[in-house]
């Protein structure tokens, strides 16, 4: 189930280059992209799926190697609802950019799930 998990990572992780990819560019086109927003939607499923394999190793008695592994996992799974929120909020031109801002902290995120793991 490691495994699953470690390559799960990398494809989550790659899936979030792509979320930041699409919001910076919607972001530098000054536009609301709504594939960024979809894709966001995807990237948090991503994430809720693969921080519930980590719980089911967790409670199987398999550690990550670093403790903070675990408040990683739960700030990455918080990063997007929040960004969301907040564009909700934002004028239009601007929601893109939070997006974009959210997929940094998501991407920086997940590299550091990657190395803690």
């Amino acid at each position: 189930m490691s495994d699953v998990h470690a390559t799960a990572g990398m494809l989550t992780f790659a899936a979030t280059a792509l979320f930041l990819f699409s919001a910076a560019i919607a972001a530098v086109l000054d536009r609301w992209h709504e594939g960024a927003r979809i894709l966001a939607g995807v990237v948090l499923g991503a994430f809720v799926v693969q921080s519930g394999i980590g719980l089911l190793l967790l409670v199987g008695g398999e550690e990550p190697r670093d403790g903070l592994h675990v408040p990683y996992a739960v700030a990455l799974v918080a990063v997007i609802p929040l960004a969301l929120t907040f564009a909700s909020e934002a004028p239009r031109r601007s929601r893109s950019a939070v997006l974009a801002v959210a997929a940094t902290a998501s991407l920086l995120l997940a590299w550091r799930l990657l190395v803690t793991g």
